[in-house]
Formats: structure tokens, sequence, C-alpha cells
């Protein structure tokens, strides 16, 4: 996110949102009146500190699922209908089911109810 000075103007802020853009680090970043764009959350090691900083896409994945970010689905699952939430992109992109469940004719819309899985297993399958 970039925190614009009043000196700073909209080109300024094109800059720093492309660097936001391109880095993936997801740092607040400011223009000065050279529109440099320079962090307010670097670490000594000159890498902004976030969460994603020094982690592989696997570690980011599993980070994002563990804490439940951008997830845009929610399963119901067991007897108990515990809730679970995963995100479609990454469900199709592993399974032809879920694709169907999620991109096709009759998709899915809502909270999908699997009664037959307990929640613990359904959890466990979704890590693989």
């Amino acid at each position: 996110m970039c925190i614009l000075y009043r000196d700073c103007d909209v080109r300024n802020f094109t800059l720093c949102l492309l660097a936001v853009t391109l880095s993936l680090t997801g740092c607040d970043l400011y223009c000065d009146k050279m529109a440099t764009c320079k962090s307010s959350s670097m670490a000594a090691s000159g890498h902004a500190d976030s969460w994603q900083s020094r982690k592989s896409l696997t570690q980011s994945l599993r980070h994002s699922f563990e804490n439940r970010m951008f997830s845009d689905v929610t399963f119901k699952v067991g007897r108990e209908q515990k809730t679970v939430q995963a995100h479609r992109q990454i469900l199709s992109i592993r399974s032809g089911v879920f694709e169907a469940m999620f991109y096709g004719p009759l998709a899915e819309q809502g909270e999908i109810v699997i009664p037959e899985v307990e929640h613990d297993i359904f959890e466990q399958f979704l890590r693989l």
C-alpha cells in the first residue's frame, strides 16, 4: 500500500503501486519527491518484513490455508457440519472433480455440504 505525501502526484503513486505488485511483499511504501519508492518496513537485510518474505510458494500456500487467508469457498463437513475454508482455484488446479464443482455448468454456489467425510480427514486431504 502506498502512503503518499501531499507533493506526490499520480505518476509517483503508479510507480509505488507497480513496485508493490512486482515485489509481492505487501510492504508499506512511500513516495518521495524524486518518485522513488521506499519501504517503511525494511529489515536489516533490505528485504521487506512480511509473511511472504523468504518463503517458497508451497510455504506461502500452506500459511494462507492455515490462517484462512484469501479463502473463497466454505465446506461443511462431517456429521457435525464443521466449517472448513479453502481456495477454489487451488482445488480446481489439483482436481477435475473440484474444477467441475466450482466452474462447470452446474457450479456450486454458497457453502458446500459433505456429510460423508469427517472434518479431520477432509482437512488432511486439503493439505496434500
